[in-house]
């Protein structure tokens, strides 16, 4: 990204350099050198004064929160988000990432108010149900959490993520072939995904089914054909196959 990216930010056209600041948002300073870093400074700039010409919305202060916390700002951020929610009360974007903040912070508590509004709010909303299942994993209201990632699938049936994460809390609650059944129509959708795959060879290990865990690790390693963990997971399914 910041090879790509960085000879962006003197790009004669502003828009140019003002993705290429948002893209680069966050970066490691010594990723960067004194050039790349001072012209960052300088497109960051016209990034934010881009973003507050329409202060009026509350679309740009989650956009400012965001890059707030890519340039691990939190405090700035939380006061972002909330000045979003001060525009707009039902702004269910803002609600989503304050309480994904809360729980950086270690304020679960705040944050389960947040989402079942935003939940109340947009019944429609896969990225609220699945924030509110994960924040009901942590809280282990597994029932309920599970209600709620299935919820977010369902809405978001592209969203190869969402399936892995209800797939793991399925399989957690015992119900593994369901959780199997979950993961693979996800590589149905998606079939590069690397955690879908990892989940489907996990699964069908742990059910006794080598030879479709070993099927799926092959499919990975194509796509992955330098990662030594997972040749060495092949070579030891294929002796559990051999057996």
């Amino acid at each position: 990204m910041v090879r790509l990216a960085a000879p962006l930010l003197s790009d004669p056209v502003r828009a140019v350099r003002i993705e290429a600041a948002r893209a680069l948002a966050g970066a490691a300073p010594d990723s960067l050198s004194t050039e790349q870093r001072s012209a960052l400074a300088a497109a960051t700039v016209e990034l934010v004064a881009a973003e507050t010409t329409a202060a009026d919305r509350p679309e740009t202060h989650l956009n400012l929160g965001l890059l707030a916390l890519r340039e691990d700002h939190p405090d700035q951020a939380d006061a972002d988000y909330r000045t979003a929610l001060r525009l707009d009360p039902r702004f269910v974007p803002a609600m989503v990432n304050l309480a994904d903040l809360d729980r950086a912070r270690g304020l679960d508590d705040q944050g389960t108010a947040l989402l079942r509004q935003a939940v109340a709010l947009e019944a429609d909303n896969a990225d609220a149900h699945h924030a509110l299942g994960l924040l009901l994993v942590r809280q282990h209201q597994y029932p309920e959490a599970r209600a709620e990632l299935r919820r977010a699938t369902e809405l978001a049936p592209a969203n190869p993520r969402y399936a892995y994460v209800y797939a793991i809390a399925m399989s957690s609650g015992g119900d593994t072939d369901k959780a199997l059944a979950v993961l693979r129509r996800a590589h149905e959708a998606a079939p590069l995904d690397r955690d879908v795959l990892l989940g489907l060879v996990s699964l069908s290990r742990d059910q006794g089914d080598v030879a479709a865990a070993l099927r799926y690790a092959t499919e990975l390693a194509r796509l992955y054909p330098n990662d030594v963990q997972l040749a060495l997971l092949i070579r030891e399914l294929e002796r559990q196959q051999r057996r």
